[in-house]
């Protein structure tokens, strides 16, 4: 189960989806496909990649839905119910056991009313948001440099949104060896870093825009740009500086980059061309004629 979740699951879906992007599949057999790996997700108590997988399926619905007519609005919208949708089904079935024993145990451990539903799964950014607005220009270097004042106030900024007083703060907000953890890419770099690391990570939001809502033009290579999109977004906000992640953001921006451009500008670049040539054939004619008019 650990090493689906934390070592094979994004690589294999990026295979699958590699591969029926080559061998140009329907859209419904790619919506299978990742319906299957949601599913697999599920079994394995990979509830995030299981989100991810579902979110890319009904986006591929969507944009073939009257031929890509729906409006970029709506599709958010639509996205944020299924979001809210599928996260109160989930919990329904794992509270039923419907999911298996190991994701039930952990949606009560997550849902016992000592944590905010919102933050059950990552219960940090009080603290990342505390270090933030204490030093939000310069940041803390790094978060073991978080000073035990902030820490405290983190702690009381935490029971304020809905936190229980009993919460294990020590255990949740540190690791092992005692280190601070934000296990965020975003807040973290922010808050370790200052407002200038903060950059890199916002373009890269904005590189998983365009690859998730303006990649139609990617033809069989769309479902594999999206799900990269969806899955950085996720790793963005949720994951700390690790797992390999500035490969996979690397070639994120290269992505972004080769379908930073719709299909209208290339028939454009296209037309320009057949413009350009049928420019130089008549450049050439007259000379032509000069030539043939001065051996007369």
């Amino acid at each position: 189960i650990d090493l689906w979740k934390y070592g094979v699951a994004p690589s294999a879906s990026i295979a699958v989806l590699y591969l029926m992007a080559t061998c140009r599949m329907r859209t419904s057999a790619v919506v299978a496909a990742l319906l299957s790996l949601a599913a697999l997700s599920l079994v394995l108590n990979f509830r995030s990649h299981a989100v991810i997988c579902c979110a890319v399926a009904l986006l591929l619905l969507l944009s073939k839905y009257r031929r890509g007519a729906l409006s970029l609005g709506s599709r958010v919208v639509t996205l944020g119910a299924f979001a809210v949708g599928f996260t109160w089904a989930l919990e329904f079935a794992a509270r039923e056991g419907l999911l298996g024993g190991s994701l039930r145990e952990k949606v009560l451990m997550q849902s016992d009313g000592s944590v905010p539903m919102l933050l059950a799964g990552r219960t940090e950014p009080p603290l990342s948001l505390t270090a933030i607005v204490n030093r939000p220009f310069l940041g803390w270097g790094e978060a073991d440099n978080i000073s035990h004042e902030v820490y405290v106030q983190a702690q009381h900024a935490a029971m304020a949104v809905g936190f229980d007083r009993s919460f294990p703060f020590e255990y949740a907000w540190k690791l092992s060896n005692g280190s601070i953890s934000l296990h965020s890419i975003l807040l973290g770099s922010w808050a370790e870093a200052g407002v200038l690391a903060i950059l890199l990570p916002l373009w890269l939001l904005w590189a998983c825009y365009r690859l998730v809502f303006v990649a139609d033009s990617a033809g069989p290579w769309t479902p594999l740009m999206m799900y990269l999109g969806m899955q950085t977004i996720w790793d963005l906000l949720f994951s700390p500086w690790s797992y390999n992640l500035p490969a996979v953001f690397a070639c994120l921006a290269c992505c972004c980059v080769a379908v930073s451009s719709d299909g209208r500008h290339h028939d454009g670049d296209a037309k320009d061309a057949h413009l350009l040539m049928r420019l130089l054939r008549d450049n050439r004619a007259p000379r032509s004629r000069h030539v043939s008019e001065a051996k007369r």
